[in-house]
């Protein structure tokens, strides 16, 4: 029997193992800390519903995917300037044949694949076939779309569109291989109808088929991709749900290398994991503890006194895409009064709710188009009360209605010129103004819209109007103003509005009152709609944006809302691991920010 004290060879074998072992874990240690000098972590606060592009309706599906999938042309976001991006050059207009043509860059698939002009033709009869939602209002009037070789795309237009510069050549691309198979399967769900008018070669049109064609749409939109085929600066290596998403650098990115933007493009991140948490509080924490490098898409203002004496940590503030306003309801007097919402929009003091109602974590704001949009935005718009005091705000508010023939059981302002709390006031007919409801969400679903219809109700209180702010569900909020238009006024906000202005015809066109939701305040007026449906067709940019301006100013004449201030967002980075170019954050994000962000190459530890 051996000893076991025995120094034999089965011993000495096990020895050999051992450190074998021990310098496998040595390698893959150096690996991991060599891998982990170039990994950003960025915190989420969602994840996608799916790596379907064609899903892409919410935010956090729409972010993750434009790493992978991606658009032929970028926007610059001061000048609305197209920058080739899959594209290699400007388009070129045939305003007589009615054509578009470009050319494609060089570039291949994560899977080896070439790309090609057959991929955006595949890609956008996509659009147009099974009728995906939002990208087919991009391409309804485009009537033909060819490959006349392997690096050119022509596109023939029906009419101009506006949309046409910002939205149909801003189309991100998927591969034809890898989406052919679902392709087909979705057209097998429309066999059986009948073909109508062709008008587009090597594609026909048909009539609608309510059943068949959502049947069909559907295929496209719910099919499950587990590994995309990508052609983005990144490659999907991994998604644990409710955990973390991983992406490797792709090492063909087409656009490695090349000055674009003035900025040359990585990317310069070997490795980006997106670790997601369930609340802004939490991801914030786990920044202020070094467990990731950036939280993407904003920090919890709780913690911004902390950061601001953290010299780890850098704060970055950017103007949110949107803003919060108040709308009335034109279809009710007194709100169907232009007199009476010019006499509320002096009655609010907007500064006083920028500085003490949401703590300077916001700007004031005097348009429909928030500032951070450049090209469009007009800051020439009436400022109803700015810099003035708030007896001067109630006496200009109080000249407007008296000599609008309104009347007060107690005026705001006595016969001596002094301010007093104002009761009853009285229609021009000489009817009482029944009680006036403002609606917002709770607090505990946005504080930033519930808490300005506190302080509204109250101005208007003491200038004698009958106001009640009244707090309600969000999602019953939404159907009242929706659905029901019976409110009084409402206070909501917009977020992530696009670039492109035509949303200022949704909301406000009166030919798309009766069919569109949008119009919620039942505004009309005949010189928005012209100019509206002007601005829509405009094919070049300086046209258009002196269209928009002009829409501008007739909006905040006419007052169906009353834009109250446009939200900060404060995106939190460690500057001890990311160089900070605040350009990048402030508006930024996706594909160009990690395109071009770099690191510091601190270990991790």
């Amino acid at each position: 029997m051996r000893s076991k004290h025995s120094t034999g060879r089965g011993n000495r074998r096990f020895d050999f193992i051992t450190v074998s072992i021990t310098a496998v874990f040595i390698i893959l240690g150096l690996n991991a800390t060599a891998q982990a000098e170039n990994l950003l972590r960025v915190g989420v606060l969602g994840e996608p519903r799916s790596l379907n592009p064609f899903q892409a309706t919410d935010a956090w599906t729409r972010r993750i995917t434009g790493l992978l999938y991606q658009p032929l042309y970028l926007i610059d976001p001061k000048t609305q300037e197209l920058i080739p991006w899959l594209a290699a050059d400007q388009p070129v207009y045939d305003l007589q044949k009615r054509t578009v043509s470009f050319h494609l860059r060089q570039a291949q698939w994560d899977d080896g694949s070439e790309f090609t002009a057959e991929d955006v033709v595949f890609t956008a009869r996509l659009f147009k076939r099974f009728q995906i939602p939002r990208y087919y209002e991009y391409w309804s009037f485009i009537t033909k779309i060819e490959a006349p070789d392997e690096r050119t795309v022509r596109l023939t237009f029906d009419k101009p569109e506006a949309i046409f510069h910002s939205r149909t050549l801003t189309s991100w691309v998927v591969s034809k291989k890898q989406w052919e198979p679902v392709a087909q399967e979705a057209e097998r769900a429309l066999s059986g109808i009948s073909p109508a008018d062709t008008g587009e070669s090597g594609m026909e049109l048909y009539e609608s088929d309510a059943t068949a064609l959502e049947r069909a749409r559907e295929i496209v939109q719910t099919h499950q991709v587990s590994k995309p085929v990508g052609i983005g600066p990144f490659i999907f290596k991994e998604w644990k749900k409710r955990s973390h998403i991983i992406l490797d650098k792709n090492p063909d990115f087409f656009a490695q290398g090349e000055t674009i933007a003035g900025k040359t493009v990585g990317p310069y991140i070997d490795t980006l994991m997106l670790k997601r948490y369930d609340s802004l509080e939490a991801a914030t924490l786990a920044l202020k503890e070094n467990k990731i490098d950036f939280l993407w898409k904003g920090i919890s203002h709780a913690f911004v006194k902390e950061f601001r004496n953290d010299p780890d940590i850098e704060l970055v503030d950017s103007l949110d895409n949107g803003y919060r306003y108040l709308a009335f309801n034109l279809r009710k007097p007194p709100m169907s009064d232009r007199a009476f919402r010019e006499a509320v929009a002096y009655l609010i003091d907007k500064d006083f709710i920028v500085e003490r109602v949401i703590h300077s974590f916001g700007v004031r704001l005097d348009t429909v188009v928030p500032p951070n949009n450049e090209f469009y935005f007009n800051p020439n718009t009436p400022k109803y009360g700015q810099g003035i005091s708030r007896d001067e705000r109630i006496k200009t508010a109080y000249k407007i209605l008296s000599d609008a023939g309104y009347r007060w059981n107690k005026p705001p302002v006595n016969d001596r010129g002094k301010i007093q709390k104002g009761e009853g006031l009285i229609f021009p007919d000489g009817g009482s103004i029944p009680p006036l409801t403002i609606l917002t969400p709770t607090a505990g679903y946005d504080i930033e819209m519930a808490t300005p219809g506190q302080v509204i109700q109250q101005w208007l209180q003491e200038f004698g109007i009958p106001a009640r702010w009244e707090q309600e569900p969000f999602a019953k909020l939404l159907a009242e103003v929706r659905e029901g238009r019976k409110f009084d006024m409402y206070i909501l906000g917009w977020r992530s509005l696009p670039t492109d202005p035509d949303y200022l015809r949704r909301f406000f066109s009166s030919s798309l009152h009766g069919s569109n939701p949008w119009n919620y305040t039942g505004y009309s007026n005949n010189a928005f709609d012209e100019l509206a449906e002007f601005q829509a067709s405009a094919m070049f940019l300086k046209t258009r944006r002196r269209a928009v301006l002009e829409m501008q100013e007739i909006l905040m004449k006419d007052l169906p809302y009353i834009p109250l201030f446009v939200p900060k967002r404060l995106e939190g980075i460690r500057k001890n691991r990311v160089e900070i170019e605040k350009e990048l954050f402030r508006g930024a994000g996706g594909v160009w920010l990690f395109s071009v962000l770099k690191l510091r190459g601190k270990k991790l530890r």
